[in-house]
């Protein structure tokens, strides 16, 4: 990012073009809490105006929904429509990654454009870095920590699908972190737990919503099953909804790749369509004194939304 003008503008298409597509190679809510936390430090604490913020909120949501698309194994709404349907990696990269990569751009590049102005305000109320006081500002954390929350991290990524091991490194990696607390920035547990009893939650509760889902969707053409999907998934969360879609019979390969990305693309017209994005609003509702209105979100996501309907449904 140092090759281009090191202004809010620039960090913001830099975060939100390459912090979503993480989420194909990490976990989507890690994807999610990085590229918010950037967010923060780089273009929030300017004190962007109210429309800009919460476009970029709504954007975030819909950006992430579907950047962890390109692989089989990091969100848990890919892994459970994977696994039963036989979709690798490959697959998913070339029936529906390359499609959210170009979405993602376009969206970001609209936006960029109808809030030119904002922008351009933005940068103009101060925007160089003052890189040596970024710097002070950081904790001098050992490299040695940082490289094992790295191995870890990595570790996790790759043993996700087995519980005890997945566990067990983490019992491992808290008793590391208060040995090492000195060293440590602050870590919270409360947030994580609730969002993993969240998923837990719907998955249980959605799984018995197949009996009234199942007819709607298998009664509709695919165009009209993957707008309601679509719908559906604004209001319960696009895991439980891939769930479901598992459980419906007889579905063609090409009604599940059409349901399963209008799925997908609906996970960021609410705070509860995407459980990655509670973790967004936990991290940066400081900037909007701690009240985000839910219905700016909405309408904030509303074209990103259709933008990725449209490259999903004629690209």
């Amino acid at each position: 990012i140092r090759i281009f003008k090191d202004t809010p503008t620039t960090w913001w298409f830099v975060i939100m073009t390459t912090g979503p597509l993480l989420g194909s190679l990490i976990k989507e809510t890690v994807a999610i809490a990085i590229t918010a936390i950037l967010l923060g430090k780089y273009f929030f604490k300017f004190h962007p105006s109210s429309r800009l913020a919460y476009a970029t909120i709504g954007l975030l949501f819909v950006n992430v929904s579907v950047g962890g698309m390109l692989t089989n194994f990091a969100t848990s709404s890919v892994s459970i429509a994977a696994k039963p349907w036989g979709w690798d990696s490959m697959y998913l990269f070339t029936t529906f990654g390359w499609k959210a990569f170009v979405g993602i751009l376009l969206c970001n590049l609209v936006y960029f454009l109808f809030l030119r102005k904002d922008f351009k305000h933005l940068d103009a109320e101060g925007t160089q870095y003052a890189w040596a006081s970024e710097q002070g500002e950081e904790h001098n954390m050992p490299k040695w920590i940082i490289a094992t929350h790295v191995l870890v991290l990595i570790w996790l990524i790759v043993n996700n699908t087995n519980p005890v091991i997945a566990l067990g490194s983490f019992v491992l990696f808290l008793g590391f972190y208060q040995a090492t607390a000195p060293y440590q920035k602050f870590m919270t547990l409360r947030d994580p737990i609730m969002v993993g009893f969240f998923i837990a939650s719907t998955i249980l509760i959605g799984g018995l919503q197949v009996w009234w889902i199942g007819p709607i969707v298998q009664g509709l053409s695919d165009f009209f099953a993957g707008s309601a999907m679509t719908l559906f998934s604004a209001f319960v969360p696009n895991t439980t909804m891939a769930y479901i879609l598992t459980k419906i019979p007889n579905l063609s390969e090409s009604s599940k790749q059409i349901l399963f990305s209008s799925t997908m693309i609906g996970g960021g017209l609410t705070i509860i369509a995407n459980s990655t994005n509670i973790v967004a609003v936990s991290l940066l509702k400081r900037y909007f004194n701690y009240q985000i209105d839910l219905g700016k979100v909405f309408i904030a996501a509303l074209i990103p939304t259709a933008i990725m309907y449209i490259c999903y449904s004629f690209i």
